[in-house]
């Protein structure tokens, strides 16, 4: 992975006065500012994703969704594996992980709608 950027990435969903909505989090919004750190990438490997939650009564709540990981250019990361193969299969296994993770990621701001 020498080609891989450490990046972070976080969206945010705050309610103020308990009723007064500001931002949606949602986790591929999240996964798309982590990439926006390293122009020219397409995915993420090694990828966490969670959520945090701040709530202060009765002003202010927050739910956040923070995605840290490696950016990578998928194409450039097989063309330089001594194994394409193999580099294609794990590249796989980082998609599929985000496609079952990022729907749960969010769960508990979406859980209080």
């Amino acid at each position: 992975m020498k080609a891989a950027k450490e990046v972070t990435g976080q969206s945010c969903n705050r309610v103020v006065l308990l009723f007064i909505p500001v931002g949606f989090a949602t986790a591929e919004s999240a996964y798309a500012e982590a990439l926006g750190q390293a122009p020219g990438t397409d995915m993420l490997l090694n990828h966490e994703a969670r959520a945090s939650v701040l709530f202060i009564t009765p002003f202010y709540y927050q739910v956040c969704t923070q995605v840290h990981g490696f950016a990578v250019n998928s194409k450039t990361f097989v063309a330089a594996a001594e194994n394409p193969s193999a580099a294609r299969a794990e590249l796989d296994g980082w998609r599929r992980k985000w496609d079952e993770e990022k729907a749960t990621v969010v769960a508990p701001a979406q859980a209080s709608r």
